[in-house]
């Protein structure tokens, strides 16, 4: 390859990764569905039809064109849609090797201060980063189960990944002309991920934290109001744009339908001639005024909306009442509680009501009302109120900060009760029937950060975290009891089980992997090493890392116990340590330099990076 220049090289590699991958996935694929949400999937994918909000637009646009491709009257449908997981898993693995490339291959190049070109050595070494990183999450137990099944996560997966590749090529080419393009190409990008899985937005802090590592010099001041901007574009992103386009859209069908008398979306129909107006109003004005900032924002959520666009299928397939029509989107209304998941109701994050409020017969003391839920007459030729949107106020008594133990099923009381220990309680007797009845307290905000470290942060996310860098003990659920489903490294005394002479054969299967600590020992040398090195591109790691894992955790507020292990919600922040994995590689390499003699240093560094490979990629069983 000595012939080859480095883009040429770059490329070849990221493709063959591809290849290897995509031929795991698919050789791995399942032959049938799941007994989950896959059936869901597959079948509305086929058919385009509405699943369960907030819906996957662009899952199911991809899912039906690519089950043209089924043959046998449609008997190999479930086949084809895992397999298009599959591709769409291995486009991430290229995706990965192309970032992983670029951030070493950055860093390298800017700790020379004269001739900044990649030398061959340099070259190994890059390229030894982003195939060992690569590697070890296109084998990784939860990337590669999301891999084989038809679920939106492989999909979203690579939303993510596109994201970070996109913004490290602007980073490279930041001071061309038109690198602006490389940012409207990320905004349409993420308009797109609406139609995949919300998750995907967690993404966007990372892209925001490298812009910010390119343009601007590492100070206390620039880093915190980088912070605050970064926050501001993610809940202007996840919280405002999008809701707030599909209120304005639903307001003004409303008015014009009920209040002027157009027909059934007349309003929704010039919703999007007053948007399309502004942005051609904005875009010439911000043009003629030579503004190019506030052009760029302008264009950057024309771009979000275009790629939002995609979800346009949703209340036109709605409206052709499909076999599979959960909540019926046909209109801009019915659309806005379809995105909000309005059917699931609201739970608290930071403040808010304990499990223990709906044991209390005076636990809920009212409603609160949040507005109208209208639905279309036909007969009227208007849209009219048939109820209300409705919160429960509940009593101060079990309201409390950080109320990590909340669920309306009296089933859970008994699971948070062995977790964080029984709260306290009283009987309280009815004055008119003398009944008494059995009263528990609001859990303490210690139980409920005890319940918040020892289950939600340590059994439903650092478990899953090491199954993919440590090893696994088995594919059986867990349920808190050591046999079933914990993480399991391969060295005994470091492992729960530690005496397996009891060990029936049943605990040991076809997901017992052991890793002996060597990915993670690898992915903690790049984590430290990137965060001594090159701090603002780490911090820039270390927010989908955090966000797309602790965060995911955090906001949904995990119950015990669930249906199924939930480890594919937090695949993203597995794949942001899949980077530091590979950096890790400069690492070790930063040690050798500074030990060992020159002419021992490359020898062993190969050899190292191909053991971890081997590492990485082996297939158990």
């Amino acid at each position: 390859m000595g012939f080859m220049t480095y883009n040429k090289k770059n490329n070849l590699l990221g493709w063959l990764l591809f290849l290897l991958a995509a031929t795991v996935y698919l050789s791995t694929a399942e032959r049938y569905f799941s007994f989950w949400d896959c059936g869901e999937y597959i079948s509305s994918a086929v058919k385009l039809e509405v699943t369960h909000s907030p819906g996957a637009s662009l899952f199911q646009l991809f899912g039906a064109f690519f089950s043209i491709f089924s043959f046998e009257n449609g008997k190999l449908y479930s086949l084809i849609i895992n397999a298009m997981s599959g591709i769409f898993s291995a486009f991430t693995i290229l995706f990965l090797f192309w970032t992983i490339t670029s951030l070493v291959k950055n860093y390298l190049l800017s700790q020379k201060t004269t001739n900044k070109t990649i030398t061959k050595t340099e070259e190994i070494l890059v390229f030894g980063s982003g195939l060992i990183g690569a590697l070890t999450f296109t084998f990784s137990d939860s990337f590669w189960f999301s891999a084989v099944e038809g679920e939106v996560y492989s999909m979203a997966s690579l939303f993510t990944a596109i994201l970070l590749w996109l913004i490290c090529k602007w980073e490279n080419r930041a001071e061309d002309a038109y690198s602006y393009k490389w940012i409207l190409l990320i905004s349409f990008v993420i308009g797109l991920s609406i139609g995949v899985h919300l998750m995907v937005l967690l993404a966007v802090p990372a892209v925001c934290f490298i812009y910010y590592s390119k343009k601007y010099e590492l100070t206390l001041k620039s880093f915190l109001i980088a912070n605050g901007i970064t926050l501001g574009v993610l809940i202007f992103v996840f919280k405002i744009i999008f809701p707030l386009i599909m209120t304005f859209f639903g307001k003004t069908e409303i008015f014009f339908v009920n209040e002027i008398g157009l027909p059934f979306n007349g309003g929704t129909l010039i919703a999007g001639i007053l948007i399309f107006t502004f942005f051609f109003f904005s875009l010439r004005f911000t043009h003629q005024k030579k503004y190019g900032f506030l052009n760029l924002v302008v264009l950057s959520l024309m771009f979000m909306l275009i790629g939002f666009s995609s979800w346009l299928m949703i209340p036109i397939r709605a409206n052709a009442n499909p076999p599979m029509n959960l909540n019926n989107p046909d209109n801009a209304i019915g659309l806005l509680d379809y995105y909000n998941r309005e059917q699931y109701g609201e739970w608290p994050t930071i403040y808010g009501a304990n499990y223990t409020a709906y044991t209390d017969p005076d636990g809920i003391e009212g409603v609160d009302k949040k507005g109208f839920i209208y639905e279309k007459s036909e007969e009227k030729g208007k849209y009219i109120p048939v109820s209300q949107r409705l919160d429960y106020k509940f009593s101060k008594n079990h309201i409390g900060f950080f109320p990590r133990m909340f669920s309306p099923d009296p089933s859970n009381i008994k699971n948070y009760k062995a977790i964080a220990g029984a709260t306290e309680s009283y009987v309280k007797t009815d004055p008119d029937t003398g009944e008494e009845t059995k009263i528990y307290k609001k859990p303490t905000f210690f139980q409920n950060f005890y319940f918040f470290i020892n289950y939600q942060i340590n059994y439903m996310y650092t478990r899953y975290f090491l199954w993919n860098f440590a090893g696994k003990q088995n594919d059986l659920e867990g349920n808190l009891e050591i046999t079933k489903g914990n993480w399991e490294s391969g060295i005994s005394f470091l492992d729960e089980v530690k005496d397996k002479t009891f060990y029936p054969d049943k605990y040991t299967n076809k997901g017992t992997n052991h890793y002996y600590f060597l990915p993670l020992m690898l992915g903690l040398f790049g984590f430290f090493f990137h965060l001594n090195r090159d701090f603002k591109k780490f911090y820039a790691i270390l927010s989908l890392f955090l966000l797309t894992g602790v965060g995911i955790i955090l906001y949904t507020s995990v119950k015990p116990f669930e249906p199924r292990e939930r480890d594919y919600s937090v695949v993203s922040s597995f794949y942001a340590f899949s980077i530091w994995v590979g950096i890790g590689m400069v690492a070790i390499f930063s040690i050798l330099k500074v030990k060992m003699p020159p002419e021992l240093k490359i020898p062993i560094t190969s050899s190292i990076s191909r053991e971890l490979a081997w590492v990485a990629g082996q297939i158990k069983h």
